[in-house]
């Protein structure tokens, strides 16, 4: 299965995180090629905890969608504080920053699920992510039919409730 990257490359996370930066090369620190292997991690981290929402990563597809920008977003901030612990002389105070905006949104999607992405992300899971909607559904039981039921009529007494 292969990891989705939601759009995110090497060249993003400079453009919105970098710009005053020099496009990655093999020469610079991190090299491009380490950039878009933080990439790649991220998206699975990414991945990993829509999953524990019940959302699919891969059916996020619509590229104007609330979902498919945060997905983007939490990529691009986890690479972006990654390349800020690796390159010399950032600003630690910056990569803080980012990392309590990911922070929150990791709280945003536990507390929020499918919600948090906004539109664009549906689950996919036979039970709701915040638990069973009924024991029915989460069981996998039938209703009965009325052929099955039995048509005697029960005896009531003048105490029995209704």
């Amino acid at each position: 299965m292969t990891v989705t990257l939601f759009s995110v490359d090497a060249g993003s996370v400079r453009a919105n995180y970098y710009p005053h930066l020099s496009d990655f090369s093999a020469n610079s620190v991190p090299t491009a090629t380490d950039v878009e292997t933080m990439v790649t991690r991220a998206a699975a981290k990414l991945e990993a905890k829509l999953l524990l929402e019940s959302i699919t990563a891969s059916a996020i597809t619509d590229v104007t969608s609330a979902a498919y920008y945060w997905c983007q977003e939490a990529i691009e901030l986890q690479v972006a504080i990654r390349i800020s612990e690796v390159a010399t002389g950032q600003d630690r105070g910056l990569a803080q920053k980012w990392e309590r905006e990911v922070t929150q949104k990791w709280a945003d999607l536990d507390e929020g699920g499918a919600a948090a992405l906004g539109g664009g992300a549906t689950s996919t899971a036979a039970s709701d992510p915040d638990g069973p909607t009924s024991h029915i559904s989460e069981n996998s039981l039938t209703t009965d039919s009325s052929a099955d039921m039995s048509t005697t009529v029960p005896r009531l007494r003048r105490d029995d409730l209704l």
